[in-house]
């Protein structure tokens, strides 16, 4: 059975390392071993440092819509199932390529959104139009001799002070010359 390192660490924890044999320290707390335990030091941070991986002068790829994402999917699947590029490199693009697509799913949203405020506003102003014509429709009410008057004058007593007389300009004061009389008569629209 392995022997456990009786060194502390800087942090003041105990070394979890073996031991060397017959000795109670371990190739990094040994004094005796330093530059060996410098060696495998730079040995292990070397082995840790790889270069990038990166595709071999791989064409640049323009991908500008979904059907450009899938080609590029697809070829990377090919490239990596062949060994021709290294799987963090296809991981990348996968990475990459769900953003784009994010990207694209999100302008064609932006576009669709703007189409629809402009239906709106377009038809908010076919509405207000349809609400005008619909109160000047409303205004004039034609009379049984053809005169034309306020829908809304049906409704209010003779002005006094008025020559014209009673309700819808009646000289009468809406009394009963035979036509209708002033409460008799109903707006056309409503």
């Amino acid at each position: 059975m392995k022997q456990q390192c009786q060194a502390t660490k800087a942090d003041g924890s105990p070394c979890r390392g073996s031991a060397l044999p017959g000795k109670s320290l371990c190739l990094f707390h040994d004094p005796a071993q330093a530059g060996k335990a410098k060696a495998a030091r730079r040995k292990g941070g070397k082995s840790r440092s790889r270069k990038a991986a990166v595709l071999p002068s791989a064409p640049d790829v323009k991908v500008e819509d979904v059907a450009g994402v899938v080609r590029l999917l697809s070829e990377t699947i090919s490239q990596v199932r062949r060994g021709e590029i290294d799987p963090k490199v296809a991981n990348a693009t996968g990475y990459l390529s769900s953003v784009l697509l994010r990207a694209l799913e999100g302008g064609v949203l932006a576009r669709e959104i703007e189409a629809q405020a402009e239906a709106m506003k377009a038809l908010r102003a076919e509405v207000e139009a349809m609400r005008r014509d619909q109160h000047l429709a409303k205004t004039v009410v034609p009379h049984a001799d053809g005169v034309g008057c306020s829908a809304n004058s049906h409704d209010q007593e003779p002005d006094p002070r008025s020559d014209r007389g009673g309700p819808c300009g009646d000289p009468s004061g809406g009394g009963d010359d035979g036509g209708p009389v002033a409460g008799d008569v109903t707006p056309l629209c409503g």
